[in-house]
């Protein structure tokens, strides 16, 4: 699985190379970076002392020049770092000033998570100017509360809908069936038919009520979240 979206150029190979899951849809929330966890919207320091507040996270290529120039490496997808978008913070006696362009930088530059920043006394205290209340807070990412300590990832799904004959006859007995399929799996396994993981199927209701039962299933798990192990985390 790729957890992030991925910028890949003027290209395109995978689902998670469009521009629809790397700008328009909601971010994954969370990046590991030496053992600590920063969430989105949350304030950070790099490891330049500046303030930082992450709005997206993303993969793409290192820039030309960081490794010698070597253009088949960084067309390697391996070679490909996580980065952030976001907005830089300085810190002032009037309080903290968040910059009006956004900016990306590495996730490797990450050094102070929120939860340091607010265990520090005072550091938080002069607050935001008026004019940045619009593009952040001084609050911890929701998430980070209901995650506890553990990472959290977003999964988009292709969803998709058939009619199909519920008889092994020539009679047809129409069925509507809801399928769905990870949309971060490389497009290699999409094609799979075991990737393509059967939802829910009925005679009798119709396809809209189907949906409606599978969108609010959708916003249920993401409001409360779904605990889940593997052999990364």
């Amino acid at each position: 699985m790729r957890d992030y979206p991925e910028d890949g150029g003027e290209g395109m190979s995978q689902v998670f190379n469009g521009q629809k899951m790397l700008l328009d849809l909601p971010s994954p929330p969370a990046a590991r970076v030496d053992g600590t966890i920063y969430f989105t919207d949350e304030l950070l320091q790099d490891t330049s002392g500046d303030y930082f507040i992450p709005e997206r996270f993303f993969y793409a290529s290192p820039p030309a020049d960081s490794d010698g120039g070597d253009a088949e490496l960084h067309e390697h997808s391996d070679t490909k770092s996580l980065y952030a978008l976001g907005r830089a913070v300085e810190r002032t006696e009037a309080g903290f000033i968040v910059n009006e362009e956004q900016e990306i930088i590495p996730t490797s530059a990450f050094m102070r998570s929120f939860e340091d920043i607010a265990a520090t006394r005072g550091e938080l205290d002069c607050g935001l100017t008026a004019s940045s209340t619009k593009y952040a807070s001084l609050l911890p990412n929701p998430l980070r509360a209901k995650a506890n300590g553990r990472m959290v990832y977003t999964v988009p799904l292709i969803i998709f809908m058939d009619d199909v004959s519920g008889n092994i006859s020539k009679q047809w007995n129409k069925h509507h069936a809801i399928y769905m399929l990870n949309a971060n799996l490389p497009r290699e396994m999409l094609e799979k038919e075991f990737f393509v993981r059967f939802v829910t199927s009925s005679p009798h209701a119709a396809p809209m009520e189907l949906m409606r039962a599978m969108k609010q299933s959708i916003c249920d798990a993401a409001t409360s979240g779904v605990a889940a192990w593997d052999c990364k985390d």
